[in-house]
């Protein structure tokens, strides 16, 4: 009698805990299949507004283009003016510069000596005021040689008119403009500061509470992130879930990963989407704890009544015992 019933009672609360784990391993596919489907509409929307907010940002700079004839390129002063008149209503732009095929750079806004840089010719002149790693000259490089529009690395920038170690995004403008009939290159280069990490348009994203967003280029490369990464830096290629997910998907306009995120060393739920008509890559991501919170909130009801159950069970097993040995 005594060796049923603890068969009966074993049994049971066997039958209760597997029924608990997998009623919590259903509830934490569930989670995860619901916030990753958020996560991924959202990395839809950021790849969206990144595409049109490049592309504004090229026609922008290839109408300011336009502006600058050769007379005004010979003239630097001229020049200087039509520039900086153009900053006074390009609010995300820090600093503009041009450069003809024949003359010297004209720059206006903060960060002239960065500009200067970067609108000499290709490896030359990329070196002073700037610090830069080998995969920031080759994409810098890649840029000064490109016909069109290009976005280039970040940049670290200590310049005195900027916050020390501050983050600018260099885009580049290689156009055509007529001197007496006969096409001649002009170059262009814009600098978009980094805000905290992030392009100046995402401050309107309605990111989620403790979430991250990115933008990193086809080759891991990290252009922008919000908060700031903590164990990498940008311009730096990243070897993280996000980036093994990209590589791993190279035919792919999205995916959904989950994974040890080195940028911060932190386990991530994230979603990625390609921004259409460039070389790079959109996601955002959560961390696990937000995860666990909305799982242990969602089995917090159960998980009382399987206790409750183990309880009730346990008292039945025990009260039968004992009544089973006093009949012995």
């Amino acid at each position: 009698m005594l060796t049923w019933l603890y068969r009966a009672w074993l049994l049971f609360l066997v039958v209760v805990l597997v029924a608990g784990g997998w009623l919590g391993y259903a509830d934490w596919q569930q989670i995860r299949h619901q916030y990753g489907t958020n996560l991924l509409a959202l990395a839809a929307a950021v790849a969206d507004g990144t595409h049109l907010f490049l592309n504004d940002a090229h026609n922008s700079i290839r109408m300011l283009g336009n502006e600058v004839v050769p007379e005004g390129v010979d003239h630097p002063i001229t020049t200087r003016e039509t520039l900086e008149n153009y900053l006074v209503f390009e609010h995300n732009f820090a600093a503009i510069g041009v450069r003809s095929w024949q003359g010297s750079p004209v720059a206006a806004g903060a960060d002239k000596g960065l500009l200067d840089a970067l609108l000499s010719p290709s490896g030359r002149g990329v070196q002073s005021p700037l610090k830069i790693n080998p995969e920031q000259h080759r994409l810098l490089d890649h840029c000064w040689r490109s016909p069109g529009f290009c976005m280039g690395p970040p940049v670290q920038t200590t310049s005195m008119h900027s916050r020390e170690g501050a983050w600018m995004v260099p885009l580049f403008l290689q156009t055509q403009i007529l001197d007496h009939g006969v096409p001649k290159p002009l170059r262009m280069v814009v600098l978009l500061p980094l805000q905290n990490g992030q392009l100046p348009f995402w401050a309107a994203l309605p990111l989620p509470q403790h979430g991250s967003i990115f933008l990193l280029r086809n080759g891991g490369v990290l252009e922008s992130r919000y908060p700031p990464p903590t164990k990498t830096s940008f311009s730096i290629r990243q070897n993280g879930i996000a980036a093994q997910s990209i590589f791993a998907h190279q035919g792919a306009q999205y995916d959904v990963y989950y994974g040890l995120a080195t940028a911060v060393n932190q386990w991530r739920l994230g979603a990625w989407y390609r921004v259409p008509g460039y070389s790079l890559v959109a996601g955002v991501a959560l961390p696990r704890s937000v995860l666990v919170a909305a799982w242990w909130n969602r089995m917090t009801g159960p998980l009382a009544a399987m206790l409750a159950l183990l309880l009730l069970s346990t008292l039945g097993y025990l009260t039968l015992r004992r009544v089973a040995r006093e009949r012995i």
